[in-house]
């Protein structure tokens, strides 16, 4: 669990690094997530592998930027792994434990930065990669943090239904998180918006309905989809600037951690090699 804050920025920093990966608050105006044993199990069977083994996902994709009114421009190229394991707590209850490391890199050359210019606002900021860690409770329909946050914290997560086309089946994992920022008067009144924290984020586990469908695969080869909106983070430097950053990645699952390659496996190795640990 990270402590409340900014202190690790990833992909799900404001659930972690803001200590929203704590308590299912249900937000006003949302009705309860509905759903089934079955789809529970279609969740785990999608997203983990054996009970109480880990998989990993090795995942790339694009943070883009898009002041108010502007064009959305690619702000990061991002490279990460992470560990997810699974492990039943009783009947349609389980406990999700997911760890991950990714770099922030520059989008033309893919090589992690330090800094950069800013297409927000112009500014020169420091660039602060991420190790996430989080944990939580499924239950039919629903995914709840684990621990308490801070009072004031507003949280809703949700699993959804498992879908078919064709050979195709999916689901996905819904988050809407926020909480209260401090950003400088003149920053408030320029963007008003910059008085919360707020995300929301869409991950999404696809397989082949055939390799999801064979009773005697206990593992199944599945690929992640992951999006978000949400506001800038406070290191952008960029409180006064009213806008959105979305995240954008595509991971596969990996059985063997032995299987990770390029460059997000060269920097996990050299600098997290815990993560690959069975």
């Amino acid at each position: 669990m990270m402590p409340f804050g900014e202190a690790a920025v990833g992909r799900r920093a404001l659930l972690t690094g803001a200590g929203l990966i704590g308590a299912a608050l249900l937000l006003p105006g949302r009705a309860r997530a509905q759903g089934t044993a079955s789809d529970l199990a279609a969740y785990l069977r999608l997203r983990f592998g054996r009970p109480g083994r880990p998989v990993w996902y090795q995942y790339e994709g694009t943070v883009f930027a898009m002041p108010l009114g502007r064009r959305a421009v690619p702000m990061f190229r991002v490279v990460g792994i992470s560990r997810n394991a699974s492990r039943p707590l009783g009947p349609d209850r389980h406990e999700a434990t997911l760890d991950e490391a990714g770099w922030y890199c520059d989008p033309a050359t893919g090589e992690p930065i330090d800094s950069l210019e800013s297409p927000i606002n112009g500014k020169r900021i420091g660039v602060k990669h991420y190790r996430s860690p989080q944990r939580a409770i499924l239950t039919p329909g629903r995914y709840a943090p684990a621990e308490a946050p801070p009072p004031g914290v507003e949280f809703d997560g949700r699993l959804s239904p498992l879908a078919r086309l064709n050979d195709a089946v999916w689901l996905s994992e819904d988050i809407f998180a926020r909480t209260a920022a401090k950003p400088a008067p003149e920053a408030l009144a320029a963007n008003p918006a910059a008085a919360w924290r707020a995300q929301t984020s869409l991950a999404t586990w696809r397989a082949r309905a055939a390799d999801f469908d064979r009773r005697g695969l206990a593992e199944v080869p599945a690929a992640l989809s992951y999006q978000t909106l949400a506001n800038w983070r406070s290191w952008f430097e960029a409180d006064d600037v009213p806008g959105v950053m979305s995240w954008r990645l595509n991971g596969v699952k990996l059985f063997d951690a032995a299987a990770a390659s390029g460059r997000a496996a060269e920097l996990v190795r050299r600098h997290h090699p815990d993560l690959l640990a069975s």
